[in-house]
């Protein structure tokens, strides 16, 4: 990211933040729940900081102390990464209880229901493609 501009940096900030989106929903799908909320909450926290930074590129803010910012986010981004990624390891013997605030309930409720469509038309679709393929 050092050559980057403030405006590519950004742009690579919310493409992680689309992966972080995903992985959160094969996490859920996968059972773990509680990695799924962590995830989500840290993604309103980037989501914050990234319209901050979008705030400073507007105002022209010095591009060292966006950059350092930035660079601050992209860090908890890939560490968030990093950790949802490892669902397949076993989960602790005492499970960890979050306190979710509203929004990050409100992305797990729609994370939930998207992976009920998803699984509505995962039938459908094979059921297609066994009649296309014969």
């Amino acid at each position: 990211m050092a050559d980057w501009t403030p405006d590519e940096a950004l742009a690579s900030l919310q493409l992680g933040l689309a992966r972080l989106w995903d992985r959160a929903a094969s996490a859920l799908a996968a059972g773990h729940e509680q990695v799924a909320g962590l995830a989500l909450r840290r993604r309103q926290v980037l989501l914050h900081e990234l319209d901050n930074l979008s705030q400073l590129v507007a105002a022209e803010a010095s591009n060292a102390r966006m950059m350092s910012r930035i660079e601050a986010a992209a860090r908890l981004l890939e560490a968030t990464l990093a950790e949802v990624s490892r669902t397949g390891q076993p989960q602790p013997r005492e499970p960890v209880v979050l306190d979710l605030d509203p929004a990050v309930q409100s992305d797990m409720h729609q994370l939930r229901a998207q992976l009920r469509n998803d699984l509505r038309r995962r039938p459908d679709e094979e059921r297609r493609k066994e009649e296309r393929d014969g």
